[in-house]
């Protein structure tokens, strides 16, 4: 089971993009977003694990077990790893 999520910036505020497969052979797709999350590094817990579970959820129904490993990837860097990036 493998799952991306990425972050974007609006005037409005942020936006929570997820892309995960669920499918044993990695075909089917779950996607889901947020949008106008006001802080990043403050996005709600709820909206994130909301997207997690439903994402582990579609998983469950789709092959009867829950996934024995879970990949996720996060795109981008955070404001503390920006910083350090340019102190080098």
């Amino acid at each position: 089971m493998y799952g991306a999520l990425s972050f974007s910036r609006s005037k409005k505020g942020w936006t929570l993009g997820f892309n995960g497969t669920y499918s044993l052979d990695l075909t089917k797709v779950y996607s889901d977003c947020r949008v106008d999350i006001p802080n990043k590094e403050n996005m709600g817990m709820e909206a994130f694990e909301d997207i997690l579970i439903n994402w582990i959820k579609r998983f469950f129904a789709e092959n009867s077990h829950m996934p024995s490993v879970i990949m996720l990837y996060r795109e981008g860097l955070s404001n503390e790893q920006v910083k350090s990036q340019g102190e080098k």
